[in-house]
């Protein structure tokens, strides 16, 4: 089991996810805008919610942050795998209320940071080709775009649009031309 770090921004606090967070985050999965460009359908209620909540919380294989803004749940960014070569796969959705306020930017550069000290080489994203604001948000978190999942944490990649209508996009956290550290974000 995997205890999530709790995380300190300027205007956030990132915390592990609590079973009670459940109402909180139904204001997210349950909205077909937030859910619109993501892998499920939004939650049909607050139950449903409550179940999917409930099962993460008992299995915490990987960090999964809880983003608070004075206390209230607005989003989650978590890393949703493991990747070879030293990677990791994020994943992220906020609360319709709190878009355009440079919140997930803020949240993921502290993950970023930390998934670097812990001796991650390069982190993995896939987005929505149509996810503007998605795509906006990697960019400023300066992954790189790739035409195709990440072999090896040595490959630098350009923007693709894939059949299945997603874009993927990978960051490999790079230091002296080529190599995978030390490391450099910007």
């Amino acid at each position: 089991m995997i205890l999530t770090p709790e995380i300190h921004t300027k205007r956030l606090l990132l915390r592990q996810v609590e079973e009670n967070d459940a109402e909180a985050i139904y204001a997210w999965t349950g909205d077909i805008e937030v859910c619109r460009y993501l892998f499920y359908l939004p939650n049909r209620d607050l139950e449903t919610t409550r179940k999917i909540v409930g099962n993460w919380v008992r299995k915490r294989r990987h960090f999964a942050w809880l983003l608070t803004l004075n206390g209230i749940p607005i989003g989650e960014f978590e890393i949703i795998k493991d990747l070879s070569d030293k990677g990791f796969e994020i994943g992220y959705e906020m609360a319709k209320a709190y878009w355009g306020n440079g919140y997930m930017k803020e949240a993921g550069e502290a993950v970023l940071s930390f998934m670097k000290e812990q001796g991650y080489a390069y982190a993995y994203a896939e987005t929505d080709i149509e996810n503007v604001s998605s795509t906006h948000l990697l960019e400023n978190l300066a992954l790189k775009s790739s035409g195709k999942k990440p072999a090896s944490s040595k490959r630098w990649g350009e923007w693709f649009a894939c059949k299945n209508s997603k874009r993927l996009c990978e960051k490999i956290f790079k230091g002296d031309e080529g190599t995978s550290a030390p490391f450099s974000f910007y």
